[in-house]
């Protein structure tokens, strides 16, 4: 891909920008290492010190841009002090670092303790290259999703960094509601440097969650805790029509020590949707599921560890673990 240009200098300043944003909008820089909230943000040298900040200047429905520069380290967090509410539709967020696939350092962290870091109530957003880390020793969700038609590429949810957040059943990396049609492509969802000591998952879906799809993504824990998941969906009515993971790898530590799951997704059987798991690996857990369900679907894909019971693969199977 080569350099995109847009108004103030963003192909000057050195890297191809994943996804492609769409133009139209105006472009706001962030810079936690040096900037201040009080510039302009209109251009890389006179940059603002927060995400929030500069989704302020942001103007809903015209693709407007917010471009956060990491610096390598820690320091080039976006340090912000309550949850970012991301509501303005087509507003889109692009972090300017090594593009790699975990703790990317264009980041956002808290600096004091809330939750959700994140939410995400607005429509037709882009994410794009930046990692979304929730630390604080509390019961937390790194992301909470409620908007529609939303695109996540390379971003990490570092949702559960602390062990006391681990030990609540009520955190997640991602939460994922109503109106869906998401797509996460290419993204790191959790963290394997902080044990798990309860129920908690990764992925939870609540209230009729539709159509969303993950793709080429990794979800990642290490945890003390057989119960732990992968995916929620432990409610009537959690999902609605489809979700899909395609060449999406499930993994949890257990070469460096953490506890083998029982199952990888609660699912309910009224939960109203499926969930599709196509040419998936799972590692560091027994079953897709702790019993049959006709509500997971597994088709060309590995069993993982599974060693016995009814697995059935293959298009138009459903299967189980009983």
């Amino acid at each position: 891909m080569g350099l995109t240009n847009f108004p103030n200098g963003a192909s000057s300043f050195g890297m191809p920008l994943l996804g492609g944003i769409p133009a139209g909008g105006k472009h706001y820089w962030v810079a936690p290492a040096r900037g201040s909230d009080n510039n302009s943000g209109n251009d890389p040298a006179h940059p603002l010190d927060t995400v929030t900040a500069a989704l302020a200047k942001c103007t809903a429905g015209r693709n407007d841009t917010v471009h956060l520069i990491g610096d390598g380290q820690t320091t080039g967090s976006s340090r912000d002090t309550a949850t970012l509410a991301w509501a303005k539709d087509a507003t889109h967020l692009v972090g300017h670092a090594a593009p790699t696939r975990v703790s990317q350092r264009a980041r956002i962290a808290p600096s004091t303790t809330f939750t959700p870091l994140i939410t995400v109530s607005g429509d037709g957003c882009m994410f794009a290259n930046v990692q979304l880390f929730q630390g604080h020793n509390a019961a937390s969700v790194c992301a909470n999703i409620t908007g529609e038609r939303n695109y996540f590429e390379n971003v990490h949810f570092a949702g559960i960094g602390h062990a006391t957040a681990g030990a609540s059943a009520a955190s997640a990396s991602i939460t994922l509601t109503g109106d869906g049609e998401n797509t996460f492509k290419g993204c790191t969802i959790g963290v394997d440097t902080v044990t798990r000591s309860q129920s908690c998952s990764e992925i939870e879906f609540l209230s009729a969650a539709v159509r969303n799809q993950f793709i080429d993504c990794d979800i990642i824990c290490t945890t003390d805790d057989a119960t732990s998941l992968f995916l929620k969906a432990d409610g009537a009515g959690d999902l609605d029509r489809f979700t899909i993971f395609q060449g999406c790898r499930f993994i949890n530590a257990v070469a460096s020590g953490s506890t083998t799951m029982t199952a990888g997704i609660a699912m309910h059987a009224s939960a109203g949707g499926m969930i599709m798991i196509d040419d998936c690996a799972l590692v560091g857990c027994t079953n897709w599921v702790a019993g049959d369900s006709t509500n997971v679907w597994l088709y060309g894909a590995s069993p993982g560890e599974t060693s016995g019971g009814n697995l059935n693969t293959g298009v138009a199977h459903t299967f189980d673990v009983a």
